[in-house]
C-alpha cells in the first residue's frame, strides 16, 4: 500500500488544510479496520477487501440490504471448528515428523521412508479439508 506519510497525504488534499480520510470497513456494523489512505490506496482497498473476503466465502453480499454481512453464526463457527481440528492434526503430524528428523544420525531408510509417509498423509489431509478427496 501506501508508502507516502500521512503529511505527504494531508499535502495532497488541499495544500495540507484537510487531513487524510481515514478508511472505514464494517461489517453488519461491527468490524471496523481504520487506516489513512491517499486517494488511490483508499479506492483499491474498498474495491479489493471485500471481494477477497466473498471468494473465501467469509461474507457475502446481500442485495435487499445493498451491504456485506457475515454468514449466519453457525457457519462460522463451524468453519473455525474445521480449521481448529485441521491445525491439531497438522501439529500432531509435524511432531512426528521432527521427532523423525532429530533421531536420525546417519541416512536411514527406514526412517526417510516414514519421513515421505508423514508428508504424503500430510498432503492428503490438505486436500481433504479443501474438499478434493
Amino acid at each position: 500500500l501506501c508508502k507516502r506519510t500521512m503529511e505527504e497525504i494531508a499535502e495532497e488534499r488541499l495544500g495540507g488544510i484537510a487531513q487524510p480520510k481515514e478508511l472505514r470497513i464494517t461489517l453488519n456494523d461491527k468490524f471496523v479496520f481504520p487506516y489513512y489512505l491517499c486517494d488511490e490506496c483508499e479506492d483499491f482497498l474498498r474495491a479489493a477487501i471485500p471481494q477477497v473476503l466473498v471468494a473465501e466465502g467469509l461474507i457475502k453480499f446481500d442485495d435487499e440490504k445493498d451491504k456485506y454481512v457475515l454468514p449466519p453464526l453457525e457457519k462460522l463457527t463451524q468453519m473455525v471448528n474445521e480449521y481448529r481440528q485441521a491445525l491439531e492434526w497438522l501439529l500432531t503430524l509435524l511432531e512426528r515428523i521432527v521427532k523423525i528428523l532429530e533421531s536420525l544420525t546417519t541416512v536411514d531408510e527406514k526412517a526417510m521412508q516414514a519421513t515421505v509417509e508423514g508428508i504424503k498423509e500430510l498432503m492428503a489431509k490438505m486436500l481433504e479439508i479443501r474438499g478434493e478427496k
